[in-house]
């Protein structure tokens, strides 16, 4: 974790806007350590520094992983940048459907940014300010509380009709979840159903496999607000990568230090 700032110069960054919205937050930055995290899952300790993020995150990195995207939460990240990040990252997707605002493609992004720096965010433009000034600052509240106005407006809006096309055909829309907090704002949205509850998140944040019992109080709990809808569940199967994550090791693993190597 990067912990020094220059926060009298403020530094303006281009990018690739890959969720579009306005945020404005401190920044979080996170250093993926492989090596580091291989010795603490050979010890038999399952942690990930992006599981406690505070309220009001701007989460930068050099890149996502879809293990590393499964702790983003509506309820501490307000933003993310990334130096490496297209339309079609599976972090991208993850945030759009989250409402999160994400630039990416941004170069040196790391030598730029560090934790603790105010954090100005236009995920539609693509732009970023980094410890912006009095008036930039002003201005962009401006603009983040009209944003807000009118997203408070489009929540107000009736969604109790049917969805019909110009020529008089009824389309089902379903929402695309993987949690409590989606089903129940997919719900308050006017979704008819659930199209596809996934799943792998539910395991991928877990630190034990889970049993029988925890993966349906999972469900249970968060499919009860669309209880009388079509529901399709996406649930675990062999193909999924991350099961070897909760396989036994093999026990010449545990006389291993940190000045032991080995090939995987």
């Amino acid at each position: 974790m990067k912990t020094e700032s220059k926060k009298d110069k403020m530094v303006t960054l281009v990018g690739k806007g890959v969720s579009p919205g306005l945020a404005k937050g401190k920044a979080f930055v996170y250093i993926d350590d492989l090596s580091r995290r291989l010795l603490l899952s050979l010890a038999g300790i399952h942690a990930h520094s992006l599981e406690n993020l505070t309220a009001n995150t701007v989460l930068v990195a050099r890149r996502l992983l879809p293990s590393d995207t499964v702790f983003l939460s509506r309820s501490s990240t307000v933003a993310v940048l990334a130096e490496f990040a297209g339309p079609a990252a599976h972090a991208a997707l993850l945030a759009r459907e989250l409402g999160i605002p994400f630039v990416g493609g941004i170069p040196e992004l790391l030598e730029t940014v560090y934790t603790g720096d105010v954090v100005l965010l236009n995920g539609a433009e693509g732009r970023a300010v980094i410890n912006p000034d009095s008036q930039t600052l002003q201005r962009y509240e401006r603009s983040l509380g009209e944003a807000r106005k009118r997203k408070e407006t489009m929540a107000q809006v009736s969604l109790t009709g049917r969805t019909v096309t110009l020529d008089g055909i009824e389309v089902s829309v379903m929402a695309n979840v993987r949690s409590r907090e989606d089903m129940a704002l997919a719900m308050e949205r006017g979704a008819d159903g659930i199209g596809l509850f996934r799943t792998e998140p539910f395991f991928l944040s877990a630190k034990h496999f889970p049993s029988d019992n925890e993966f349906a109080e999972f469900l249970l709990g968060s499919l009860h607000s669309a209880r009388g809808r079509h529901i399709d569940i996406r649930l675990l199967d062999k193909e999924f990568k991350f099961l070897t994550a909760f396989l036994p090791r093999p026990s010449w693993t545990k006389n291993l230090t940190s000045k032991s190597t080995c090939r995987l």
